[in-house]
């Protein structure tokens, strides 16, 4: 039965941060919305689950309902301890988020809110968010599209939204040693607040804070990005330390084809799937028309059709590929789709819809004629694209294992092609050689 129960706003956040308890010996579930966990039958094959709420980008009410809907779940699993994942550059709705924990779990429990990734260079100092030596406001986070974020000072940004009162403790509390800080949190909660940030630079000041929270013997909803709930786990005795799966040993065998979905438009996926077709003779790429797609019914019923039989005619090859990257905006001009969905006359959303839908039933086409055994793995990426994919081909959750670098993370598929190794990646992350390095993996998971 799981023990950690983790509410995250997104799908590639749920990822990133459960492969970091995943490496650290944890049986990791991640599961796209609180319907897949409600519906989830095999429980006692995980230690954590971490489910998406999918939030980040709602108004504040219903982020507050999807965030409630989820937590629910995981209370009637049984979970033991919770933690709120949160973005690292703190966009979204994180204080109504926190509410919508706290009143589901109930009063006894107080938010403990860490935003530093150390590894990333993300800190707290001061109660003030910096990324890579730039204070947060300052950085393109401030003009994000969707979710801008106009305030720097954690306690302030966290208190504009939410209902309970923030307190700070200071680096220089932290640095003091566990003792010093159990002293400043019992301070602080004797004086009424519900939510403490704390100031960390280190991973040792993470360990600090994780160990007071323990010793305290506190019901504590973690709220951090990842590495803070990572560290509480190490102390309640859940988790070993972190590590990558020994590789030297595994025999890998190319006698399959891994699956190359490719949702995102941006230049860093593009330039990979460049270099990837470069350096390996035995990848092809097959390009799907977005705007056939995007046309819907009949348009979209025979673009499907056409390139999952180019698909699965290339898996049937005497010359067989290693790689067969399928993608919708890596060749010619990117579709605008903004303006795509106001030619159809369609509600904001819908032509990326209808291109994800579409990538996700030629997935569908192409498994359910070659079999999960000819399948080395599958590359999902662009959190949508992943989603769709996922959802349509019977995904009940993908057990978190590894990860390549940040953000490319390594699993395996628990449902109806179960055991399939799976890689999800954010569209930016990576170096140019990231599609060579996931197709090498996705043939190594294959030979385990």
């Amino acid at each position: 039965m799981a023990v950690i129960g983790v509410v995250t706003d997104d799908f590639t956040g749920t990822a990133s941060a459960g492969v970091l308890v995943a490496r650290s010996e944890a049986k990791t579930g991640l599961f796209f919305d609180a319907k897949a966990v409600r519906e989830f039958r095999e429980a006692d094959r995980l230690d954590a689950i971490y489910v998406s709420s999918n939030s980040r980008h709602l108004p504040s009410c219903q982020a507050y309902d999807a965030v409630s809907e989820a937590t629910k779940e995981l209370k009637a699993m049984g979970t033991k301890y919770y933690s709120k994942k949160i973005d690292s550059t703190l966009r979204g709705g994180i204080g109504h988020e926190i509410d919508a924990m706290l009143e589901i779990l109930g009063k006894s429990y107080m938010a403990v809110m860490v935003t530093a990734i150390p590894a990333s260079k993300r800190i707290c100092v001061g109660g003030h968010s910096v990324i890579d030596g730039v204070i947060l406001t300052e950085t393109c986070v401030a003009e994000d599209v969707k979710t801008p974020v106009r305030e720097c000072y954690v306690p302030n940004l966290v208190e504009d939204q939410s209902k309970y009162n923030a307190d700070l403790i200071l680096l220089k509390d932290v640095k003091k040693g566990t003792q010093h800080l159990k002293k400043c949190m019992e301070l602080s909660r004797e004086n009424g607040k519900r939510i403490l940030v704390i100031d960390a630079i280190t991973m040792e000041h993470l360990d600090t804070i994780a160990k007071a929270c323990v010793e305290l013997g506190w019901d504590v909803l973690a709220v951090d990005p990842g590495p803070f709930t990572m560290k509480m786990a190490y102390h309640r005795g859940i988790i070993g330390k972190e590590h990558s799966a020994d590789n030297s040993m595994v025999d890998i065998k190319k006698d399959k084809t891994a699956l190359l979905m490719v949702g995102s438009a941006n230049p860093t996926s593009k330039r990979q799937i460049e270099r990837l077709l470069e350096v390996n003779e035995h990848a092809v790429c097959v390009s799907v028309s977005p705007k056939e797609l995007i046309n819907g019914e009949r348009d979209a019923d025979m673009e499907v059709l056409r390139v999952s039989r180019e698909v699965i005619g290339l898996f049937g090859a005497e010359d067989r590929p290693e790689a067969i990257v399928v993608e919708t905006a890596l060749h010619g001009s990117v579709v605008d789709l903004r303006e795509e969905d106001l030619r159809h006359g369609y509600k904001k959303g819908m032509s990326s819809m209808l291109i994800n839908d579409g990538l996700a039933r030629i997935t569908e086409q192409v498994l359910e004629i070659v079999g999960q055994e000819q399948v080395a793995g599958l590359l999902l990426t662009g959190g949508d694209t992943m989603e769709s994919i996922c959802r349509k081909i019977g995904v009940a959750c993908i057990r978190a294992m590894d990860n390549i670098v940040a953000q490319i993370d390594v699993g395996k598929i628990i449902g109806r092609y179960d055991g399939l190794p799976v890689i999800v990646k954010g569209g930016f992350c990576g170096d140019e050689d990231a599609a060579v390095d996931i197709v090498e993996r996705l043939f190594l998971e294959a030979s385990r």
